[in-house]
């Protein structure tokens, strides 16, 4: 999760782990159908299409991966994938296994679906290309499908204006020195400490190198995660600003 020092007062005092009351939009809701006929801006039947369109794009992934199966097992990728694995409907030998996926001409079958998007090993197929495609067929416009209570947006379109003009407002500012994560929409997780010799030893006592603390301190936040190039070791948060050994 990424890190980031905010300057506050020393006695604010809004509760660890719960995101900032300044962080939330009070006018963004949901659309009134949500969880009825509404599902994040599309119908029902809508998202049923888009099952279809991933499963189609997931076996056109399959069928593209086909001659270089055991090159993916060496990796330890799983193939083929644990979904289709479990499908019942999947075409299966008498013996059980699934039949192959035919190669190249399941391959030029979904490319053609997809608009030309050849199936690819580790992206995969475009699914939404795969949806415009079957809508085409159907006789459908694209725009089938869209919620129309609040057009594909998933909001309310009674308060969409109130939400766009809203600004949102930031904890008040202070001498004191705190941790707040900010993956999500952002809130504190360490006391207020009352200067940075008493903020940097808090990050020592949490396991961080000194490297990433004074690193963190100069910037002020930090990434999510990084790869050290000598070694793969993955660094989470403030411990990403580490400097590499080289």
């Amino acid at each position: 999760m990424s890190r980031e020092i905010r300057r506050v007062p020393l006695d604010f005092d809004w509760p660890l782990q719960k995101p900032w009351e300044g962080f939330f939009n009070p006018h963004d809701k949901e659309c009134p159908e949500t969880g009825k006929t509404c599902f994040g801006g599309e119908t029902a039947a809508a998202t049923w299409l888009e099952a279809i369109a991933r499963l189609i794009a997931l076996v056109g992934e399959q069928a593209a991966a086909e001659p270089h199966a055991d090159a993916l097992r060496a990796r330890g990728r799983l193939y083929p994938h644990p979904y289709l694995v479990e499908w019942p409907q999947a075409p299966r030998t008498r013996a059980g296994d699934l039949h192959p996926f035919g190669g190249e001409d399941l391959v030029q079958l979904v490319t053609g679906l997809a608009d030309g998007e050849r199936p690819n090993a580790l992206f995969g197929s475009d699914s939404y290309s795969i949806m415009k495609t079957l809508l085409k067929a159907a006789g459908l416009p694209e725009t089938w499908g869209r919620c129309p209570v609040c057009d594909g947006e998933g909001d309310d379109p009674a308060s969409r204006e109130a939400a766009e003009a809203w600004r949102p407002t930031e904890p008040p500012e202070g001498p004191g020195w705190q941790l707040w994560e900010s993956t999500s929409l952002g809130s504190p997780i360490s006391a207020v400490h009352p200067d940075e010799a008493s903020f940097r030893a808090y990050l020592l006592g949490e396991g961080y190198s000194p490297g990433s603390v004074d690193e963190f301190i100069r910037l002020g936040w930090s990434h999510t995660a990084s790869i050290d190039a000598t070694d793969g070791t993955v660094r989470r948060d403030i411990e990403a600003l580490a400097p590499e050994q080289g």
